[in-house]
């Protein structure tokens, strides 16, 4: 009776430890997106920040967005070259211009007053 009661136990773990192995390998994969693929996106989008970060300082109507512009070219600025630094490691080559629909977008900005300018610039959270 115990020989059946242990052979019964071993028995169970068994198809249970099956069942999930087998559970784990039909579950799909995510699949996380490439270094590179990231990297490229990344750039394209630091470089239209850094443009709208320019027209914001340039010809923003309120100081707090022109200064707020300057700060983002800054800062959007060296976050690009840290993004290339690391880029070169990996043997990647970054793109130097951004999307058609950033540019779009960038040109859609600079065709605005100064006041709706600001309004634009902020409404979308700052680029």
């Amino acid at each position: 009776m115990r020989k059946t009661s242990v052979l019964l136990v071993v028995l169970v773990i068994v198809i249970g430890l099956s069942s999930l192995t087998f559970a784990q390998q039909m579950k799909p994969e995510k699949k996380a997106m490439p270094d590179s693929k990231f990297m490229m996106d990344a750039a394209r989008d630091g470089l239209f920040h850094v443009e709208a970060a320019k027209l914001a300082a340039e010809k923003g109507s309120s100081d707090g967005v022109k200064k707020f512009g300057q700060h983002s070219v800054e800062h959007h600025t060296q976050l690009n070259e840290e993004l290339a630094k690391l880029a070169s490691t990996k043997m990647v080559t970054l793109p130097q211009k951004m999307t058609k629909a950033q540019q779009a977008e960038l040109d859609k900005l600079a065709k605005l007053s100064a006041t709706a300018f600001d309004k634009a610039y902020i409404d979308k959270g700052s680029y």
